[in-house]
């Protein structure tokens, strides 16, 4: 299926509950949501003085760079009569599919880290993966992108995902997550995060 034929086999199936639904869901990515939670998590990780700090801070500012890439593509959306909610500017990639799995990723990564019993980590990354890939398709869904918007969005944010989990800065060589001193720095840069 291309583009178009997954948007009007969307189209054909809408109904006033999902409307509702996707309608709601797509708010997850607007950048009123993603700014409030992102700088309470930002004072939060602060004041903990947590090692996830500049990487947090690295994921606020990579968002920045898929509008500067949506404006070099220039790519328009999907006709303003197939949507069931405005959305101005250009289409490709998504950065509510971006922020999907970059930012929404990042924190469902961290919280399912800090749950050790493993019954509700998998209770919880199912959920959580769940809202984040309505979150990701809703975009489709209510009209504002084309389906290869999102696939470039997911891909982007995956990337920028996979790198933000395994990036170790030279700080976290000397501090802990607690950020207390590590007795040997050198077994910070061994160890994997689980």
């Amino acid at each position: 299926m291309n583009d178009w034929q997954i948007l009007e086999w969307l189209t054909r199936r809408r109904n006033p509950v999902t409307d509702w639904w996707f309608g709601r869901i797509t708010l997850l990515g607007n950048w009123q949501v993603v700014v409030i939670i992102g700088i309470v998590v930002a004072v939060w990780l602060y004041y903990k003085k947590s090692r996830y700090l500049k990487k947090w801070l690295m994921t606020g500012i990579s968002s920045l760079v898929v509008g500067l890439v949506k404006n070099v593509v220039g790519r328009e959306r999907p006709p303003k009569d197939w949507a069931i909610i405005s959305q101005e500017g250009y289409s490709f990639p998504s950065g509510h599919a971006y922020l999907a799995v970059a930012f929404w990723g990042l924190l469902i990564y961290w919280t399912a880290k800090a749950i050790k019993n493993k019954r509700l980590r998998r209770g919880w990354l199912v959920i959580a993966i769940t809202m984040a890939s309505m979150l990701a398709g809703s975009r489709i869904y209510v009209g504002v992108h084309w389906a290869s918007d999102v696939m470039a969005g997911l891909a982007l944010g995956g990337l920028w995902l996979v790198l933000m989990i395994n990036w170790r800065p030279k700080s976290e060589n000397q501090r802990n997550e607690l950020g207390q001193k590590n007795p040997n720095p050198d077994d910070s840069r061994n160890q994997r995060e689980n």
